[in-house]
């Protein structure tokens, strides 16, 4: 009888975490400056101290603003606007995709003020905002200053966010929450000890150490990424593509789903 129990636990082991197959597409070196993200446009990121740079092959784009403190956050899941939170002035600026100023939001001069930590892109002339006064999620619109959607409280420290056009994710220390547009928490999962994540076609790809997961959101599995790295650095998801830093080197792969 045991016997029967230990098969049957490993036959649902394997069917929880079958394997993703990716292919290797390309390996490029990559500078030293922190690269912190990649565009749909495989325009690439970096960060060096407080200067952001944009480039690919054939343009580069420079923002700097000293005044506002260290760069906490970029987001560029929209390419023509990049947001940047600096967290130690409470600021963050939107930037069009040649990297001029579209609106500086400074959220101690709002009637409804707001302290921020995490920002994540949203849908037309709004953004994600945590604001830790009250503990939650807000949809903030940057037009008009006010907040049009918000979560209830979030007690767990947030670990990472990540959103499309749809749907925002957050990572605390005890949950993964999904939410949609309206504030609504549409499924919550448990924190296996992931550190990091990014969306993928509404789907989830999850760092744990040095290992990817795949969530998928319609058959609720998941899957371990077959990869081969003994360090990851970070990870960036762009159209069809995985990208991941180890070192000096940028791999990237095709994620065949």
């Amino acid at each position: 009888m045991k016997k029967v129990l230990l098969i049957i636990s490993l036959l649902i082991s394997t069917l929880t975490f079958c394997q993703i197959k990716v292919d290797l597409i390309g390996i490029n070196q990559y500078k030293r400056d922190s690269i912190i993200s990649i565009d749909s446009f495989t325009f690439k990121y970096y960060l060096n101290g407080n200067k952001l740079k944009k480039e690919n092959k054939f343009t580069t784009f420079n923002y700097s603003n000293l005044k506002l403190g260290r760069v906490t956050k970029v987001e560029a899941f929209n390419a023509l606007k990049t947001l940047v939170l600096y967290r130690d002035t409470n600021t963050t600026v939107i930037l069009d995709n040649r990297f001029a100023e579209i609106r500086i939001i400074d959220f101690n001069q709002l009637k409804d003020i707001k302290l921020v930590s995490h920002i994540s892109n949203a849908n037309n002339n709004s953004f994600w905002v945590f604001n830790t006064i009250e503990n939650r999620l807000e949809l903030f619109d940057y037009n008009l200053s006010v907040t049009k959607a918000k979560t209830n409280p979030i007690t767990s420290k947030i670990i990472d966010i990540t959103s499309d056009y749809n749907y925002v994710w957050l990572l605390t220390e005890t949950d993964v929450l999904c939410y949609n547009y309206a504030g609504s928490l549409i499924y919550k999962l448990q924190n296996n000890n992931y550190k990091a994540i990014k969306n993928f076609n509404e789907n989830l790809i999850l760092q744990k150490e040095n290992v990817l997961y795949f969530y998928n959101k319609e058959t609720e599995k998941l899957n371990l990424i077959s990869l081969s790295h003994q360090l990851i650095n970070s990870f960036f998801v762009s159209q069809q593509n995985l990208y991941i830093c180890e070192l000096n080197k940028l791999y990237t792969y095709q994620l065949n789903y």
